[in-house]
């Protein structure tokens, strides 16, 4: 065994160890159970505020507004990167990762749609949802990417 894989072994087996194991498992939970009650809050809002299929389509609109604009601006300042001087870049400024609001979306259909992957065909397609007149598709391969669609295929967003 190498020295870094013992030293990580012999951390682990300390109390400080099992300490921060614990302390991480209890983040995780946390962080589940927020998750949790903001889809229940959500589900709640869209169930019993509005016409169920109109509250969707109004968020499914702004969700898909919110992350156009994100990719708006990256392309207006220069596809992400920030010129330091001509031909010379800084860094790049916004990775097009989708917002933390689409996150949520995709963790909706996940527990209130239907899982429809088995009716998909498509090279490094790993989750497939369906709600109402929605799919949201997730990508995986060397990296990862969201294609939300209508029924009928129509792309509207792909993040």
């Amino acid at each position: 065994m190498n020295k870094s894989l013992k030293a990580m072994y012999d951390f682990i087996e300390s109390d400080e160890g099992k300490k921060a194991m614990e302390e991480f498992v209890i983040e995780l939970n946390r962080k589940h159970e927020k998750l949790e009650l903001q889809l229940e809050s959500l589900h709640y809002n869209l169930t019993y505020f509005n016409d169920y299929k109109t509250g969707l389509k109004n968020l499914v609109n702004k969700i898909i507004a919110e992350n156009e604009a994100k990719i708006e601006y990256c392309d207006k300042h220069h596809n992400g990167y920030e010129l330091i001087t001509e031909g010379q870049y800084k860094g790049n400024l916004c990775e097009i990762n989708p917002t933390p609001s689409f996150y949520l979306l995709f963790e909706y259909f996940q527990k209130y749609g239907k899982d429809v992957g088995e009716f998909f065909y498509e090279d490094f397609l790993s989750e497939v949802y369906e709600l109402e007149d929605y799919v949201i598709k997730l990508y995986q391969g060397q990296g990862a990417f969201f294609r939300l669609c209508l029924i009928d295929e129509e792309i509207l967003i792909q993040i």
